[in-house]
């Protein structure tokens, strides 16, 4: 907001410079329209009141001093008498003049309104970068967008890309499926019976650059995510997991 379209600034120029008020009040002002008319009517009596207020008592002055005068000063010669009654009139008309020049002046100087600054364009911030395995696996199993049954985790590996090693489940064996990259990072997926079917059980992945892994438990619905050796740290979602692997 420019400095002259705030509240208090268009009240003191509805005061002290009425029309540059009321053109910023109509223009600039964020009340609504029926306080903006009530606006304008008050000021406008006072400014008129204020230009025009003194003239009553000039004339009271002016015909008290001619009633206090004796009668034989009313037949003065004509040589005397432009020297006195035309004083008050030749005084009050050039304050009126002056405060007219003056608010004519001052009309013009707001009128002239500063260009803005253009604002400084900001710079998008720089797209996380995510491995394949991360993004093709590890995001998809925890968001449960692929099927969480061994039999169709498995399907999966076997037409993927990447390096696998499948672990099948046993009466003693739980069944696990191991997915490597070639920079060796990992995603490891676990499994444990429920209702006849091996299902995850948790999913993580290991980012070897950093040794960092986080991890999703579909038991407890729980993010964890650490530096492999430190103790683990609970989170609230993926997203800040995202962000410990890959903003580091």
């Amino acid at each position: 907001m420019k400095w002259y379209e705030k509240g208090w600034v268009i009240f003191l120029l509805l005061l002290f410079i009425f029309p540059v008020g009321v053109f910023l009040l109509w223009k600039c002002g964020h009340w609504r329209k029926p306080i903006k008319v009530i606006a304008t009517v008050v000021f406008a009596f006072i400014f008129v009141g204020a230009i025009f207020g003194n003239t009553p008592n000039e004339v009271d002055v002016d015909i008290s001093t001619e009633a206090n005068e004796p009668i034989e000063n009313i037949n003065h010669s004509e040589e005397n008498k432009p020297l006195e009654t035309p004083e008050p009139t030749k005084v009050s008309e050039p304050e009126e003049n002056s405060e007219s020049t003056q608010t004519s002046e001052s009309v013009t100087e707001p009128v002239e309104i500063p260009e803005s600054e253009p604002t400084p364009e900001v710079e998008p911030e720089s797209e996380i970068q995510m491995t394949e395995l991360f993004e093709n696996v590890y995001l998809p199993y925890v968001r449960k967008e692929k099927s969480s049954i061994f039999e169709g985790v498995k399907t999966f590996a076997e037409n993927c890309s990447y390096r696998v090693e499948v672990t099948e489940p046993t009466d003693e064996i739980l069944g696990k499926i191991k997915f490597y990259d070639e920079n060796n990072n990992s995603v490891y997926i676990g499994f444990i019976p429920e209702d006849g079917f091996e299902v995850i059980m948790t999913v993580s992945y290991i980012q070897a650059s950093s040794n960092a892994e986080v991890s999703y438990s579909t038991q407890f619905d729980e993010y964890n995510m650490h530096i492999i050796g430190s103790s683990r740290q609970k989170v609230s979602g993926v997203d800040e997991q995202i962000k410990f692997l890959f903003q580091q």
